[in-house]
């Protein structure tokens, strides 16, 4: 079974991030498991009143085979830490990100990148320098990744 489904269900919910995710997980047994946790599971691994119902939502509305089709058709490769092709420099960051987007390729040389991290609403002076600097680094061969903020 391709747990990517479920690492997108949780990357979906606001508030669950990887330490949240992994004390799911480790009371629950699985991923799939801890995507369909129930209340007392969630409490017993430390979730707030809030995220719960957040969480309890998400499994009642979220169509994770839908999520999925709509990345696949972004072109939008999923990638747990799971995964073979997880970047191994990213794993061995504490609190690795559970799931990664992909848009492109991975290849042995993006181990040379820079993130971009910013916000979701810059000055006109912070969209054109952000990209001046990412274009001039991406051209110079250096990978860009980015969180995929709205702008």
């Amino acid at each position: 079974m391709n747990n990517s489904r479920y690492y997108l269900g949780f990357n979906m919910v606001n508030g669950i991030g990887p330490a949240r995710l992994d004390r799911l997980i480790e009371r629950c047994g699985s991923i799939e498991a801890a995507w369909r946790a129930g209340l007392p599971d969630m409490i017993a691994a430390g979730l707030d009143a809030k995220i719960c119902a957040a969480l309890l939502k998400a499994q009642r509305t979220l169509d994770l085979d839908t999520e999925l089709d709509r990345a696949e058709r972004a072109g939008i490769q999923l990638l747990t830490r799971d995964d073979g092709g997880y970047p191994a420099a990213l794993a061995q960051i504490p609190a690795p990100p559970p799931l990664i987007y992909v848009k492109g390729r991975l290849e042995e040389v993006d181990g040379w990148s820079v993130a971009v991290v910013g916000t979701r609403s810059p000055s006109t002076y912070g969209r054109e320098a952000a990209r001046r600097i990412v274009g001039d680094l991406a051209g110079a061969g250096v990978t860009v990744v980015s969180g995929l903020a709205l702008s």
